[in-house]
Formats: structure tokens, sequence, C-alpha cells
């Protein structure tokens, strides 16, 4: 069963962690065609270089080696835009039904996911899917690991969380309709965001928002570093 017209996987990545993250996760399972299924995947690296010529592309395909080159910077606080540049490439260029959003740290823990969340999608057919919550209001800052760890420091009055339905960025999708209208619509409000996956909850319909089903997206991936300590004790 080829899956190739129904999931698009889109990885965000760091030029920089190209040997550390991007290849390994290559060689761990993106080569693998009885794990993808014919799904097709590309990471997104932002690299604002490649667009001098062309300064009001948002992004460059380069479907050879499987890479969305995003008209952004390269880091964490470009996300959003990052994201949203990706999204774009791929509503503009491809079929599918869903796109699935991971990045690059991630490794896979269960081979036939996939298969298993066809399955699950077919069923409930949601507009978005992941580890899903209902975040309250509050100011970013407080969220110190992300501080710590990226070395960010967010504006005092950049709050995220409204109450109603988001993933967090491990793993979550995206139906086609839900894609068009926020690449068609949302474009401008999700470049301007400073979180990811708090970017991409915002700027949603209510309607598909909480259209949503449930996964827990630790069970499907682990950070590398923890993927490394399980593979340590076996």
């Amino acid at each position: 069963m080829s899956l190739k017209d129904n999931y698009i996987l889109m990885i965000t990545s760091c030029k920089k962690y190209v040997k550390e993250r991007r290849e390994g996760q290559i060689e761990q399972f993106l080569k693998n065609p009885q794990i993808m299924q014919g799904i097709r995947y590309f990471h997104l690296e932002g690299d604002q270089s490649k667009f001098v010529n062309n300064p009001e592309s948002k992004y460059i395909v380069d479907e050879k080696n499987n890479i969305i080159y995003t008209n952004t910077e390269d880091g964490y606080i470009s996300l959003p835009h990052k994201i949203i540049c990706g999204l774009t490439a791929i509503y503009e260029n491809y079929k599918f039904e869903y796109i699935l959003k991971t990045d690059d740290d991630q490794r896979l823990m269960i081979n036939n996911i996939f298969q298993i969340l066809d399955k699950q999608i077919k069923m409930q057919k949601p507009d978005y899917f992941g580890k899903i919550f209902n975040l309250n209001t509050h100011n970013y800052p407080d969220a110190t690991w992300l501080i710590d760890r990226y070395k960010v420091l967010f504006p005092k009055t950049y709050y995220v969380g409204d109450g109603l339905p988001m993933s967090n960025g491990r793993l979550y999708g995206l139906s086609h309709r839900n894609v068009k209208d926020l690449v068609e619509n949302k474009y401008d409000e999700i470049k301007k965001e400073l979180v990811e996956d708090w970017a991409i909850a915002k700027y949603q319909k209510k309607e598909y928002r909480t259209n949503k089903m449930y996964i827990e997206t630790e069970i499907i991936f682990k950070d590398i570093n923890d993927w490394l300590m399980i593979k340590k004790k076996f």
C-alpha cells in the first residue's frame, strides 16, 4: 500500500546540524521504503543567500535532495516563518491529504507508524492532530527551559495560549484544507510569530483546530539523545 499522495512529512532542520541530526535521521528511517510507504519527506533549511537574485521568493524546492530552502533565517526564533514557507512550498507543488511535521532531532520508535496513523486518520478525519492539549494564556519567557536551551530571549509582552487546542512541535498533522487556509490567509501573521507550534495552532480556523485527534507523540518519536541512550542499553 502506497501512501504517496496521502501524506508528506515536513521536517524542520538547520544547516549546522546536517551531520549530527539530518543525515542520521535519513539513515535511521527516511530512506527505508518499508517504513515510509511512499511518503515524501522534505527537510526545511533557512538560507537567505539562495534568494539574493530573487528576494521575493518564499522557497526553493530541491526535490533531488529532499530539501526545501526557505527565504528565512535558520535559527529557533525564525521557525514560524520557516514553517509557513514550507507549508506553502508543499501546498503549491504537491498532492497530499495531510502534512505531517516533525524535527530533525527526532528518531522513529515504531516502524509501522504511518500505517497505524493512516487507519486512525481515515476513521476520525481530523483537521489537526498531535499531542493535543488546551494551553491557557501565559507569558512565554516563563518557559525557561526553552530560553536556556536555545539562548533565546522573548519579549515580556509575548504571550502564548488561548485555552483552545494546540499540539507540541514534536509531531503534528494538518489536513489539506487546514494547510490551504493557513497558506492563503494567515501567511503574514504566522511569519511574524516567535514560537512555531503556538503560531500554527493560533491561526487555524476554530472549526479545524477543534476537529482534533490526540496521539502520544513521545511513543512515536524520541529526541536523539534519548534514542541514543536507549540504543546503548540494548
